[in-house]
């Protein structure tokens, strides 16, 4: 009863603290700037562990830096696009510092060097990708569209839960992908997608999505297809390294990452889809 207790207070925790983001766009940036870094600690902790401590905080600085700049010049508008450039620099402090580091490190401890890297384009650059749905034209601030995405991420994750537990684990269930997930299946994933697209008709209904009908359902799907898989390659990686969740800081959640696992695929897919044919 406790660890119920605990999952739905720190479950509660994060619901609110989402909400405050959408609310102005200074919560926005300090709320996911924190996010971040506390996914970028995460997934060293997980695959690194304490080698490179230097290392991993120039990365760490490389990645927030990348979502500051960006929102800060496509989002608010306040700096020149071309500052995005500074973000080089945390990279490049970060190879300098492992041509010296290496010297001393084991070809195994070496060989973890390469994930030193590998959040800027699976933390910072996905996360950076909401500044598109947050921002209207202008450094006009307005987040609905965003938290719609978030709440068909969130609903998808809980519909395919509920079909999945309940239709999806008999003997003759067809599982998604039960060498990385065994009790992920086909019938949680078809669950998931119609809560996603019955989500998406609601938010239409009500006006927070601003779109015709048949791109909201697209929206849907897109979120449905990515989330699925941004959660099935964050269990790859805990699975190769033995862990059952990214970190501690939801207690009965895990981690951070553990909570934004298929929006880091589904948000970026939602953002290019909805650039591709113009709609932001």
């Amino acid at each position: 009863m406790g660890s119920l207790k605990t999952r739905s207070i720190s479950g509660l925790v994060f619901l609110v603290a989402m909400i405050a983001a959408m609310w102005l766009p200074w919560t926005y940036i300090v709320i996911f700037a924190v996010a971040i870094l506390i996914m970028t600690i995460e997934y060293f902790n997980i695959t690194i562990g304490r080698s490179y401590l230097l290392e991993k905080i120039f990365s760490i600085i490389g990645c927030v830096s990348v979502f500051l700049l960006i929102f800060f010049s496509m989002g608010v508008s306040l700096i020149s696009e071309r500052y995005i450039l500074l973000a080089f620099f945390p990279v490049i402090a970060t190879c300098i510092a492992l041509l010296y580091e290496s010297k001393t490190m084991s070809p195994q401890e070496q060989n973890k060097s390469i994930h030193l890297f590998f959040p800027y384009i699976y933390i910072a650059l996905p996360m950076a990708a909401t500044v598109f749905l947050a921002f209207k034209d202008e450094g006009i601030f307005n987040s609905t569209l965003l938290l719609s995405v978030f709440l068909m991420i969130w609903l998808n994750d809980v519909g395919a839960y509920i079909f999945g537990m309940s239709f999806g684990q008999n003997q003759d269930s067809r599982k998604l992908f039960p060498s990385i997930s065994p009790k992920k299946s086909w019938v949680g994933f078809w669950g998931g997608t119609f809560v996603s697209i019955a989500v998406s008709l609601i938010l239409w209904d009500v006006g927070f999505l601003d779109f015709y009908i048949q791109y909201c359902v697209a929206i849907a799907i897109i979120v449905s297809v990515f989330g699925v898989y941004g959660d099935l390659f964050e269990s790859l990686i805990k699975r190769h390294y033995g862990v059952k969740d990214a970190g501690k800081i939801m207690p009965g959640h895990g981690g951070l990452l553990d909570r934004f696992d298929g929006a880091l695929f589904a948000v970026p897919a939602v953002a290019i889809f909805l650039k591709l044919i113009g709609l932001i």
